[in-house]
């Protein structure tokens, strides 16, 4: 009778070990990606990625300093346009712009945090006020 056990390793990997009686053959080893990165939209990617030396926590389209976000503002709001748009547009794979909708929607909050600092650093060194922006230019309270 054969007896199957799943443990957790260091890497957050569910490793499911076959227990077989005497065996000349290795025993296998099956590993499947689980865990918080997976469930937070942070998981393996193809085309994004963080960008080394930047501030923004956020990924980026890894060929080029695109934010994963800017692709994805795209494709909703006021006008939205297709993901096939968008590459087009952009220059990149549809593959990528389907990545970053995936971990944009997962990592709203991240997002949100990172616009609003962004908004606070503008307004601290006064660039939400004219010369910088339209006389007329009425800023959010």
């Amino acid at each position: 009778m054969r007896k199957d056990s799943v443990k957790m390793n260091r890497k957050n990997t569910k490793v499911l070990k076959t227990n077989k009686k005497a065996s000349s053959k290795p025993r296998k080893k099956l590993a499947i990606r689980l865990g918080e990165k997976q469930a937070n939209g942070e998981g393996e990617y193809k085309y994004l990625a963080p960008w080394r030396g930047s501030s923004y926590r956020q990924y980026f389209y890894k060929e080029r300093k695109i934010r994963a976000e800017v692709l994805y503002r795209e494709t909703v709001g006021t006008g939205p346009r297709s993901p096939e748009q968008v590459a087009r547009d952009f220059d990149v794979p549809v593959e990528a712009v389907y990545e970053a909708i995936h971990y944009c929607t997962y990592n709203e909050d991240l997002l949100r945090r990172e616009r609003e600092e962004e908004l606070e650093d503008i307004r601290k060194r006064g660039l939400d006020k004219p010369p910088h922006v339209p006389p007329d230019y009425k800023p959010e309270p």
